[in-house]
Parts: structure tokens; sequence; C-alpha cells
């Protein structure tokens, strides 16, 4: 398979102006450097086609791919390769109109073979202004232009430029004279007056009430006591008051608010000893700090009994979890017939020769694990064989973006142990990507690799029993 290791996109400034004054032509130069399966560089002659695509992975080209062009020979000198792109044999028109969005992929051709990743398509620094265009559809500063939407540059004045009235058209006839003489702003009242409209003039004047009615009635939701209101009963509900307007300090101990007080399915009480709400569905114990749901004899902090709806469970202090991933769980990366699997209640695995063999274990964990610690358990009863290779580690692996990334590395020095006791090695140091653990993201796993020296022996004596993994919780998210 080649390899296409080091590749640019020159674009030229001012790409696709048109309708520029100097001609910018329609071609952007691709570079690319082309390695054989060795690595080395190669020399040849071949085609190479290219395709501009909306999406990096899809393989849909009838809705994907928006512009395909080949050219049929194009010489690759030590590996080094050029083609302008818009010169070739195209598939479609190579102008502004493809670079409309600024998710595009290139997709290279060299022969038979379509490399990949297809590579992103950007600009150069110097392609993102033009210092100079006969049209442009916006611009933030232009400092010379013949026309503006399309209106000669001579028919706008200056910002700084005045008019006099009699230059206008339309004015009002108080206007046309220059003089303010705008009745209320000549208007100056003494303190306790207002302006007031007569009917045909304003004119200052002493503000009297006129309003000589004593009697009032209570409308909606009010009564009159004496010749003071009050809110009526049942006057505010729920939609009348707006969120956070009533606060604890505003229903206080000493408004002494008895139970009868209260209607609806919702309270705030503050200080009480003990309250029940509509019998058995919400008893509230303050003496013991413990509420019931369903029951009035609450046995701890919140009693529920029945069935609870909740996103999510968020604990007080981070819980620690346990996840141990078996030897048989462990699959060779390819068909080893070295690497022996026990499958019985005991669990674990062994390889018939000394020579390193790696194997792979699905990793599942809920999202938002933070991982504390990787420890693998072994066992050596050989006293001519010993684990002479032992490396373990989690990997993050980030699908979309094809990279994996090492979470918890375990790499013990063993030794002959000769007994038959089950020994364990651990590794608290967790860093790069992955970590708290985001399945969205990425997919875990974790790896090991095993292997003997010394020798002639018993294998079946040195054993892998599996790893444990230790992770924190201090949130359960429920689907």
């Amino acid at each position: 398979m080649r390899s296409l290791c080091v590749c640019s996109i020159t674009v030229f400034m001012c790409l696709f102006a048109s309708s520029a004054r100097a001609t910018v032509p329609d071609l952007v130069n691709y570079q690319g450097l082309l390695l054989d399966p060795n690595g080395s560089l190669v020399n040849t002659t071949t085609s190479v086609a290219l395709g501009i695509w909306t999406d990096p992975n899809s393989t849909d080209s009838g809705t994907f791919r928006i512009y395909e062009e080949t050219h049929p020979s194009v010489q690759v000198v030590d590996g080094v390769f050029d083609v302008l792109i818009g010169s070739g044999a195209t598939g479609g028109t190579f102008d502004e109109s493809l670079f409309t969005n600024s998710d595009r992929w290139l997709e290279v051709t060299v022969g038979a073979e379509t490399l990949s990743p297809r590579q992103r398509m950007t600009s150069v620094v110097y392609a993102l202004q033009c210092q100079e265009a006969m049209t442009a559809m916006s611009a933030t500063t232009a400092s010379d232009a013949d026309t503006l939407d399309g209106q000669d540059s001579g028919d706008f004045a200056s910002s700084a430029h005045t008019h006099s009235w009699s230059s206008l058209s339309g004015v009002p006839a108080g206007f046309a004279d220059d003089v303010d003489n705008d009745t209320l702003g000549e208007l100056s009242c003494s303190s306790g007056q207002l302006a007031k409209w007569s009917g045909a003039a304003w004119a200052c004047s002493v503000d009297i009430d006129t309003d000589t009615n004593t009697t009032y009635s209570a409308g909606p939701g009010l009564e009159l006591v004496g010749t003071s209101f009050r809110v009526g009963p049942g006057a505010i509900t729920g939609t009348q008051i707006a969120t956070g307007t009533i606060t604890n300090s505003d229903v206080s101990a000493s408004a002494a608010i008895s139970a009868t007080k209260i209607a609806g399915a919702a309270a705030v009480l503050n200080s009480f000893s003990q309250q029940a709400f509509d019998s058995d569905l919400l008893f509230l114990d303050g003496a013991n700090n413990e509420i019931g749901i369903n029951h009035s004899i609450p046995s701890s902090a919140l009693d529920v009994n029945g069935t609870t709806r909740s996103n999510a469970y968020e604990f007080r202090s981070p819980q620690t979890y346990y996840h141990f991933l078996r030897a048989q769980e462990f699959a060779p990366a390819s068909t080893d017939p070295n690497w022996i699997r026990v499958a019985d209640f005991k669990s674990y695995a062994y390889t018939a020769d000394v020579s390193p063999h790696s194997s792979l274990a699905p990793l599942h964990l809920p999202d938002g694990a933070d991982l504390t610690a990787l420890t693998c358990y072994y066992y050596d009863d050989d006293p001519s064989l010993s684990i002479g290779t032992f490396l373990a580690t989690i990997a993050a692996h980030n699908v979309l973006a094809n990279t994996s990334f090492a979470t918890a590395i375990l790499n013990p020095t063993l030794g002959s142990l000769n007994d038959t006791t089950v020994r364990s090695s651990s590794d608290t140091t967790v860093s790069g990507a992955g970590d708290p653990v985001d399945n969205q993201t990425y997919a875990y796993a974790a790896s090991m690799s095993f292997g003997l020296s010394g020798g002639p022996g018993t294998n079946s004596d040195v054993r892998f029993y599996g790893c444990r993994v230790t992770y924190n919780m201090d949130t359960i998210a429920f689907p």
C-alpha cells in the first residue's frame, strides 16, 4: 500500500475573484510526497485523480463528492509530485461555488489506489483577503470604490456635510424658519406646578387632586377591612408568583403558619417538628431530620415507599467500584496457538512457549467513571521459568479522530516467584485523554503482553489470572 506522507494545498491570492482587476487563475496547486510500502521514495509516472468531498468518511459519491478530476500522466520524482487542481479532466466545474462551506475534504487516488484518510482543505494566510477587487459582495474596509450597491460614488455625500432647511423638501412650517418655538420647551413651571393642556394650549398650573370620591370597594382578590385593603383568601396562586421571589426568610418560624393555612401540593416550611400533608403522601419529621414519602414512619433521611424518577444520582463523596477482566476475556490479536486460556472456574491463561504474547479485552465502564488504578494478577510455581515480559495497558480509542491514548500503564519488574501464591502488581498513574470515561467519544480496552524467560519447565505453572480496574463515581446518570 502506498503512503502519502506530506502534502500541501497552496491557494492563490483572491481565489475565484473572477471580477478582480488582475487576472487570477482558478487553480490550486497540490503537492504530495509518495512512499512505497517499505517507506522508500517512489519514482514513476502514474495517474492521479482528485475528488472534493463534503464528508471525511462517507463512500456515497453521488451525495457527498461534489467535484472530481483526473490527471492521466503525473511524474513522481524522488516521491514528489505536483498537480494543479482545476487543470485536469473534470467531472464538474471548479469554481467558488464548491467552497460555500468550510467543510471540504480532498481525496487522492494514485493509480488504482485511493489513499486515506481524506485531507481537510484549508486556505493559506494571504488568501484570506483580497486587497483589490472590481466587485465585492461585502467588505469590512474599501478605500476606493466606483459604485456602491449599483450607485455611482458621486451620488453619495460625506458624513460631515450640512444642509440648510431651504435645501430640503417637505419641511413642516414650524421648522422652516430655523426657530425652535415648541410651546412645551418654552414653559418654565414653578415648584408644585405641572404642564397642563387646557384644550387650546399648554400652560403651567397647580397640581390639584379633583377626585372627591371617598367610597371604595374591594376588587377581585382583595378584601376591605375598615379603611384597609388586604389580599383576600385564595387570591394568590402559583402562576402569579415569579420564580425565586419567595425565600426561606419570607416564611420564618415566627410567622406561626399552621398546617391548616397551607393548601395545595407544595409548601415551604422553616423550623418544624412534625408535619403531615395529605395523610401518608408526605411526612416531614424535623425532630429526626427525616422525610417519608408514601408512608408516615421514615427510617432514613429520605424514605420512599414507591418508584422514584431521576436523571442522575449524585453521591455525597466519590464511591469506589471495581471491574475484573478474567484471563478468558483477553483474546490474542490474531490466531495464536501458543496462548492457552483455561476454560474452568479458575480462569487463567499461560503461554506454551517463552515468546511474549499480546492479547486484548474490551472494557465497558459507565460514563463519568474516573480511572484510579490497574491491578493485574499472576502466579509462578516453576523454579526454572519466570515472567520475563509483562505489560498491561488501559487504552482509550477516539473512534472519530482515529487516535489512541494510554490512560493507565502497568509495567512491573518481575522475577522468578517460585511459590503457589497469586501475586499482584498495581499502577495508579493515569494520564492521557479518555479519563473520565466518555463512551460517546472513546472505545476502551485493556491490552496485555505476557512472556517467559528461562526453561525448560512447565509453562502452565506460570499463569496470568486477569486484571482489575479500579474507578470512582461521584454521579450515576440514568439513561
